[in-house]
């Protein structure tokens, strides 16, 4: 009960106003990595000391109404906490940032994007005649079922169509709800208002489904930019993370929530894929990123090596360093400790050596840890808690 409350203002407020200050100080990725490690391991000691404090006082005291109050209070602020959860929208999505977005298909139709709806936004489509709201909440998880209740009852007595599309990103390839989404843009006129909890992770993975089809932006003040590899901590199941700097990376190739967590759903970013597609894993491995990219409108280069070709590594490091924005390599497999060679990491230690070579500047690895398989991962980070309403 502890943990959720101090993890949930630690979350929401403290890694957001931290990330802010050392983006305003201009602090490298790698310093804030740093500092954001030390924020989450601070977090579990104090949780930890916190709770253990609090259970010594109970046991300790006398008085009944230290020895009640305690877990009263501890009960009231998980249950507070539990239930601004299941209403994302309202304090948690301010707090976070939240905002909108739009985008305009050749149909006419405009999809708009953002948080869970409270009253004033769904009072504000109203009045604006939106077509339909599509809730991308799931009802299987505990936290948002309250709110989907809120907002099928809140959207029946204004007369507003209310579309369910659940998906739970971590949880499956919620390929139902994505052809539904499809199938509306396709044949859709007039203007959709499409939202998770938060406004960001869900809601990335329709938006850059759509551009994939075609949609263009219209409008997009504020918005919540998913996370690319920089939130990461525990290793990718192929290997380490490493970081170029100016937000550029090499990467071994993802498995499936790594994938989903961190490219489809995470922020704009373009893509080189250095895979040897005479080898027949890799090759399956190209054709499934060619496919998903190409769907979710992922930028992407196809630049296929095999180990020794250097020549065509240095072609994959100077493309790199002439993208604009954030970018990544990816290769088959990455070192896992340390940066050190293993077998399969050849790509990714000539990369790195051309790199070096060019530039007189180091990669720097930013991952470290064991990869737990099928561990959540639609925040990026494996070692955090489940997302909840995002």
């Amino acid at each position: 009960m502890v943990g959720m409350f101090v993890g949930t203002i630690v979350l929401v407020l403290l890694v957001r106003w931290i990330i802010a200050g050392m983006e305003q100080l201009g602090w490298d990725q790698r310093a804030q990595n740093i500092v954001l490690i030390v924020v989450i391991l601070a977090y579990l000691v104090l949780s930890w000391f916190l709770a253990r404090a609090l259970h010594r006082r109970m046991v300790a005291t006398s008085s009944r109404a230290i020895r009640f109050g305690i877990p009263v209070i501890a009960t009231a602020l998980a249950v507070t906490t539990f239930w601004l959860w299941s209403n994302p929208g309202g304090v948690f999505a301010s707090l976070a940032g939240g905002s909108s977005s739009r985008l305009s298909m050749g149909s006419g139709a405009v999809w708009e994007f953002g948080r869970y709806p409270d009253s004033e936004i769904l009072q504000r489509l109203k009045r604006e005649k939106i077509t339909a709201v599509i809730s991308l909440e799931h009802p299987g998880d505990l936290v948002e079922r309250q709110g989907i209740e809120e907002e099928r009852r809140a959207t029946r007595e204004l007369g507003l169509r209310l579309i369910e599309a659940p998906m739970l990103p971590w949880v499956s390839n919620n390929q139902a709800s994505l052809d539904m989404i499809r199938s509306i843009a396709r044949k859709g006129t007039g203007r959709y208002y499409v939202h998770c909890g938060l406004g960001r992770d869900r809601v990335n993975l329709v938006k850059h489904m759509l551009e994939g089809m075609g949609a263009r932006t219209v409008a997009a003040t504020g918005y919540m930019e998913g996370n690319f590899f920089d939130t990461r901590i525990p290793n990718f199941e192929r290997g380490q993370l490493g970081t170029f700097g100016d937000d550029k990376w090499l990467v071994p190739y993802p498995d499936k929530h790594e994938m989903l967590g961190n490219i489809l759903q995470g922020k704009t970013a373009s893509l080189i894929l250095a895979l040897d597609t005479t080898d027949a894993q890799q090759r399956q491995w190209w054709q499934e990123a060619r496919t998903l990219f190409k769907e979710y409108a992922i930028p992407f280069e196809d630049m296929s090596t095999k180990p020794g070709d250097q020549a065509r590594i240095r072609q994959i490091v100077a493309s790199l360093l002439a993208l604009r924005g954030p970018a990544a390599v990816i290769v088959p497999l990455t070192p896992k400790v340390d940066g050190k060679h293993r077998p399969g990491s050849e790509t990714s230690d000539q990369i790195v050596r051309e790199f070096t070579a060019q530039t007189h500047r180091r990669v720097t690895w930013t991952t470290k840890g064991e990869y737990v398989p099928g561990q959540p991962v639609e925040r990026g980070n494996t070692e955090m808690r489940e997302p909840i309403g995002g």
